[in-house]
């Protein structure tokens, strides 16, 4: 390593020591009073603009003075053109380490890659000529070395370095010396060999007397375009001439055009716009899962989880099901604290099934468009109009619908409660609510002529008979496996395919464990792959359509569960009125006494 390499290597590191020093000084008073030190974090930092990224080094010093071992993951490198939106780097370290590194590593990122920006800019115009672009000193006192990299980064050659690598001659030197040809005379008599020895000239005079003086850098300083032209045809490419002096972006083509071999710009590091990052900062998932473990254990709680929700929750869930059949698990638990991954009625559910215990849903506000199509006032009116009819509520309903109905069914039951209710019926009218999609595929399996309430799962209405056709002529040899609230579950062709099954989740789990055949198209919401994977490992497992997401459901992250069992926000709470939860649990029981 060269004296001046070394030299400018410790300039960073002094840098950075000082950077740090006035922002951190002898502590992070508010991260050292709220997060423990043993907490683990992912901060990602991402782009907010188009631009030229510089000084991925630097941040990684600054990240490794707060911790050593720090997992730096770069996605790009210096120089490299990013998108607004493109994730930069990710780094992986303890949470109070990136919290107090943050603001310093986006001081020296965003300056360094707004230089860098701006000089690709200049660099662009001069595409196709000779003529190289060129930094100067004016820079952030203290930053010279920082932002010279970003101007190499973007393209541009750094000029000297400071007072102490290269020999420049202006007219105050002329002065003293005398002349322009004493000025260098003196000055080449004194410095070290290799030291360049440049002179600024102001018009085509100087710009002789600098040539026969042996300069080997004549800087065309405030010329006239046509001035510059004069004066690179007299040099003749016997010393190497700059353009410096009012070198804007809109000008410097028509400069290069001149046939000089170098422009300076002292816009690239004076008044440097720097390029919007963020930077985002994330508990691990490591982290995440053992401190849920720890909180769970701490307040006797169960966490249930809903086969639609992310993988990541279900594996740190105590149980992984459908809807009835999680709430029931939960009431028979010792639980003090049951936390519901899912949606709102399915919390609501629990509540009603464990009147005693808290109840909390770590998103409030995930909701069902199937549950949401119809509330408890929308079956009283039917019962006015019909009141000596029967309503059957799928449990996807929350509990105010649940309370105005007779009877509830699970999608793995309907059939069975439907055919035990439109046998003591005697010919009165039966409404099933809200599905109609499942309500359809009960009348054609039972023969029954219930009334249908016309709302859907919209993630299920995209099962069409078209797409689950499709799959049979693509995959001859599997069986199609499809939940019955599907918009084909009522459709012949499918429901009579020897190759089409209809099942509730927990059914499309349990068949697929089970069976002898190697390869099922699955036709519900894709989060169940992950169980069936566990469930059935070596067997093919092919989703009917990667659009099949409930939105609501992965909303549920491992982040929101540890909140919530950190926090216990009460409007995370689950609540019910006495009665609509008594109301409620009665159709259920009724249910599940057939």
């Amino acid at each position: 390593m060269t004296t001046l390499q070394s030299h400018r290597d410790n300039l960073v590191e002094r840098l950075i020591d000082l950077a740090i020093e006035e922002d951190v000084y002898t502590g992070d008073v508010t991260t050292d009073s709220i997060v423990p030190e043993s907490t683990s974090a992912v901060a990602t930092m991402t782009a907010k603009a188009d631009g030229v990224i510089s000084g991925l080094p630097v941040v990684e010093k600054v990240f490794r003075r707060f911790q050593e071992d720090i997992v730096f993951k770069p996605v790009v490198r210096d120089g490299d053109t990013v998108r607004k939106g493109d994730v930069i780097l990710r780094i992986e370290g303890s949470y109070p380490a990136l919290l107090k590194a943050e603001r310093t590593a986006l001081n020296f990122f965003q300056r360094m890659s707004g230089i860098a920006t701006e000089t690709a800019k200049y660099v662009a115009e001069l595409r196709g000529t000779h003529t190289r672009l060129l930094d100067t000193r004016k820079t952030a006192p203290g930053m010279r070395v920082t932002d010279k990299m970003a101007v190499h980064d973007g393209g541009a050659v750094n000029h000297r370095m400071g007072l102490y690598d290269m020999a420049m001659i202006k007219d105050n030197h002329i002065k003293m010396a005398g002349s322009i040809a004493k000025a260098v005379e003196q000055v080449r008599s004194k410095v070290a060999p290799g030291i360049q020895i440049e002179v600024e000239a102001t018009n085509l005079d100087e710009v002789k007397e600098a040539l026969e003086a042996r300069a080997d850098i004549i800087m065309l300083d405030n010329m006239s375009t046509e001035m510059m032209r004069d004066a690179v045809n007299i040099i003749g490419g016997r010393a190497k001439t700059e353009a410096s002096g009012n070198m804007t972006l809109p000008r410097i083509a028509e400069v290069a055009a001149t046939g000089v071999d170098f422009i300076s710009v002292g816009a690239l590091t004076h008044s440097v716009k720097a390029l919007d990052i963020s930077m985002n900062i994330q508990l691990t998932p490591e982290y995440l899962t053992k401190a849920i473990k720890e909180l769970k254990q701490k307040h006797n709680a169960v966490i249930l989880a809903h086969y639609y929700v992310p993988a990541e929750v279900q594996d740190v869930a105590d149980f992984v099901g459908d809807s009835l059949e999680l709430s029931r698990k939960a009431a028979q638990t010792d639980a003090d604290m049951i936390v519901f991954c899912g949606v709102r009625f399915m919390a609501e559910t629990a509540a009603v099934l464990s009147p005693g215990k808290t109840v909390l849903l770590p998103v409030p506000d995930a909701g069902c468009s199937l549950a949401d199509s119809i509330d408890g006032e929308d079956l009283q009116a039917w019962k006015k109009r019909h009141p000596d009819g029967t309503v059957i509520s799928y449990v996807n309903t929350d509990a105010r619908t649940k309370a105005a109905a007779d009877i509830c069914c699970t999608s793995a039951n309907a059939v069975k409660v439907a055919e035990a209710v439109a046998a003591g019926a005697q010919g009165r009218s039966i409404l099933f609510v809200p599905d109609h999609n499942l309500g359809a595929y009960v009348n054609s399996v039972a023969g029954l002529r219930m009334e249908l309430w016309k709302g859907c799962c919209h993630v299920h209405e995209r099962i069409t008979s078209r797409l689950v056709e499709e799959a049979l002529a693509k995959y001859p040899e599997a069986e199609i496996l499809i939940h019955p609230e599907a918009a084909c579950s009522a459709d012949p062709k499918i429901t009579g395919n020897p190759r089409c099954f209809f099942y509730s989740t927990s059914g499309i789990i349990r068949h697929v464990r089970e069976s002898e055949r190697s390869q099922f198209v699955i036709a519900t919401e894709l989060g169940v792959m992950h169980r069936l994977s566990q469930e059935a490992p070596g067997k093919e497992l092919i989703p009917l359509s990667e659009t099949l997401v409930c939105e609501d459901m992965k909303k549920v992250t491992l982040l929101s569960l540890f909140e919530t069992l950190l926090h216990q926000n009460p409007r995370k709470t689950v609540t019910l009125p006495s009665e609509t939860a008594q109301k409620a649990a009665s159709p259920v029981q009724k249910m599940l006494e057939l």
